[in-house]
């Protein structure tokens, strides 16, 4: 296995500084009308979680890092929601059950950089998904997402802390290795008390695989896989390979 992302170390900020939710209307939409249990991979904190199942879903939560999770559980019970939630590595995945819907969202598959965890994951999954279940797995579209990776110290948000405390800073820097298809990045995390004084500061290194769109198709066959449908963005838009953010691939057996 590859040296896994630190996330314990960010665990406490992780949803200060991520808060995107473009994609959260699209998988509310593949989700709806399932009325059992709904599979999600590399959960985190629960960014998707907690709107799926305010949306009244049924929800088992995968995610690697105890840290991450306990965070997550935190804010089921502070929102009186419930899920089932495993601390689990995708590529060891064995709930001996079958979803109708497996999600894997936010580029997070990405995060397995051998071709040997990416085909061990999918085979884990193609096992949990029913017969006429849905896969829906969201990549970085190399294309579009190489030309930000520049080497360069760039701010990439900047956002207020809980209660107004002050404000949180992420800073990324990242470089490319064409041979191995990696990215590596360092990000750094900085919080500001409400004078502007510095607080705190953090780093983690990050690394994650450029898949191409040719590369994924080819081991999604292998495992199994059907393609259903393909897009590009989050509006269900057509994929276009050099301008298109995202490969959003919706897949069955």
């Amino acid at each position: 296995m590859t040296q896994p992302i630190k996330y314990a170390n960010v665990a406490d900020l992780y949803d200060s500084y991520v808060q995107i939710t473009l994609d959260i209307p699209f998988l509310l939409d593949q989700v709806r009308g399932v009325s059992s249990d709904i599979l999600e991979l590399m959960s985190g904190t629960g960014r998707i979680s907690i709107p799926l199942l305010e949306a009244g879903a049924q929800l088992t939560c995968v995610d690697k890092s105890p840290e991450m999770l306990a965070v997550l559980k935190q804010k089921l019970s502070q929102r009186d929601l419930a899920a089932t939630v495993h601390a689990v590595d995708v590529c060891l995945l064995d709930l001996n059950q079958q979803f109708e819907r497996i999600l894997l969202p936010f580029q997070t598959f990405s995060e397995l950089l051998s071709a040997a965890e990416q085909r061990q994951a999918l085979t884990r999954i193609y096992q949990h998904l029913s017969s006429n279940g849905r896969f829906i797995c969201s990549l970085h579209n190399p294309h579009v997402r190489l030309r930000t990776v520049d080497g360069r110290l760039k701010l990439r948000a900047r956002h207020a802390l809980p209660d107004a405390q002050g404000s949180l800073m992420l800073w990324t820097m990242e470089t490319y290795d064409p041979d191995l298809r990696h990215v590596h990045g360092l990000q750094f995390i900085e919080t500001y008390n409400l004078q502007g004084v510095l607080q705190s500061k953090r780093f983690m290194d990050i690394q994650f695989s450029i898949l191409e769109k040719e590369m994924f198709e080819a081991l999604i066959k292998e495992v199994g896989f059907k393609v259903l449908a393909m897009y590009g963005d989050y509006t269900y838009g057509k994929f276009q390979p050099l301008e298109s953010p995202f490969i959003i691939w919706i897949l069955g057996k």
